[in-house]
């Protein structure tokens, strides 16, 4: 058993560190930062305690509740969870405040582009910066909606994350998950650092759209619904091209569940309208690219290389993956075999997860938004292995849920300036701000493990 009077001597210390940030506060950028990290710090801590010292037959009735309404209504605790998600997101949650365009600050860094994409919108007449220049179809919608760029963002986002996590539940069911676990599944996925709460956060970018196209690729595959996933995927390539790769999922997905050799034949041509779109959107772009730093190709080779030869950007790369999943980058890890084996018996998953692994060390630096297209599967597959065929969900996910609320900063404060924006991606924060975020990866990976092994031990001795 994990001796509990270590976690209370951690949490007393904890307690105690909060107490001296408090103190010395006075509202600067690094207070922020240091303020945020003690208080993580500590609730994680007290998280873990609980689990450690109580026998949890309360939670347990309150779980065999929760699970009875997710049966009876699981539309209702989706909407629910949707809409105290953005209550929540928006009660500590502004918009950035540097990146200065035609509204004034709030645009961001790309989200400048994005934005003078989206003002200045017409068809293959103003130039764009590659790759940004074949990424029009966010501009395009904003545009015509006739809303300025801050809302028309702001709406298009909300819409794009309360979408994403409805096709989170429908996906959890269609891997035969029970209702309770499939809520739970989409409620791990809402309170994703870069998910909703980043898009209140940033929303001049093409992410919240880019991840609700993923998840209806994912899903139209899943319930083998082709023209949904046709339309997705062409809306996908004007999005974040590097949804193509998903072509192969579906190919994948149809080749080991369709019968009949004709299924080969199908899975081809279902890909070649996509393909046909993505030829087009590159060979005659909306925004035609006045600046080509290379071919795909040869971009992607340099960030491979980058990456393969600098060790402190590997680094970055595992605190970017943490940073960003939060327990989900561990609990694979943890339960390796297991997890293997169900990737193994999907193996377009597999394949899913190594590209976008591979992806991520290619497109850049910004790896802590990379990661987050591996959530869903870490997230299903974590589920799938330890929530029973009926339902009921263990005492430990209840802690795990808690734990990943407070690692992923769901219900703290964020602030406007651009510092404390930096501080929250691995891959871009320096000095204090990137220790803040070494230190708790290692806090939340030794949480993770103790509640995983003190959960085992209990039901080894019961």
């Amino acid at each position: 058993m994990i001796s509990r009077g270590l976690v209370l001597v951690g949490t007393v210390a904890a307690a105690a560190y909060v107490a001296v940030v408090v103190h010395w506060y006075r509202g600067s950028p690094l207070d922020r930062i240091e303020l945020v990290f003690a208080l993580k710090l500590l609730l994680v801590l007290v998280i873990a305690l609980h689990f450690l010292w109580t026998d949890g037959r309360r939670l347990t009735r309150a779980l065999a509740t929760l699970r009875a309404l997710c049966e009876r209504r699981p539309a209702l605790c989706v909407a629910t969870l949707i809409a105290v998600g953005i209550a929540a997101s928006f009660a500590t949650t502004p918009q950035i405040a540097f990146g200065e365009g035609a509204l004034g600050v709030g645009y961001g860094h790309d989200g400048a582009i994005y934005g003078t994409m989206t003002e200045h919108f017409a068809w293959f007449k103003n130039p764009g910066m590659a790759r940004f220049g074949y990424r029009f179809f966010a501009p395009m919608l904003v545009h015509y909606s006739g809303l300025d760029t801050f809302t028309g963002y702001r709406l298009l986002d909300l819409v794009s994350g309360a979408l994403a996590t409805v096709l989170m539940y429908r996906i959890a069911r269609d891997l035969a998950l029970a209702p309770a676990a499939a809520v739970l599944g989409a409620a791990l996925f809402l309170v994703l650092k870069f998910g909703l709460k980043f898009f209140v956060y940033y929303p001049v970018l093409t992410d919240a759209l880019g991840l609700l196209l993923l998840m209806a690729i994912i899903w139209a595959t899943l319930e083998g619904r082709p023209v949904v996933y046709l339309l997705a995927m062409a809306a996908a390539v004007g999005t974040r091209e590097n949804l193509i790769v998903l072509t192969v999922f579906n190919a994948l997905y149809t080749l080991r569940t369709a019968k009949g050799s004709r299924r080969f034949l199908d899975a081809a041509l279902l890909q070649i309208p996509a393909l046909a779109v993505f030829a087009l959107s590159r060979r005659y772009p909306v925004f035609p690219p006045f600046r080509y730093p290379g071919s795909a190709f040869d971009i992607a080779r340099r960030g491979v290389e980058d990456f393969v030869s600098n060790p402190t950007m590997q680094w970055m790369f595992i605190l970017s993956y943490v940073n960003a999943l939060g327990i989900f980058a561990i609990l694979p890890l943890l339960f390796w075999r297991r997890f293997t084996l169900f990737l193994r018996e999907r193996y377009e998953w597999a394949y899913y997860v190594v590209v976008s692994v591979a992806l991520s060390t290619a497109g850049g630096v910004d790896f802590d938004r990379y990661a987050v297209p591996l959530a869903p599967i870490a997230i299903l597959g974590m589920l799938a292995l330890t929530v029973p065929a009926d339902g009921r969900i263990p005492r430990l996910w209840l802690y795990w849920l808690a734990v990943h609320v407070v690692s992923m900063e769901f219900i703290f404060p964020w602030f406007p300036e651009e510092g404390f924006y930096m501080s929250r991606c691995a891959a871009h924060a320096k000095g204090l701000a990137l220790t803040y975020i070494a230190d708790f990866s290692w806090v939340l990976a030794a949480v993770t493990f103790a509640l995983a092994l003190h959960d085992r031990a209990s039901e080894a001795a019961t």
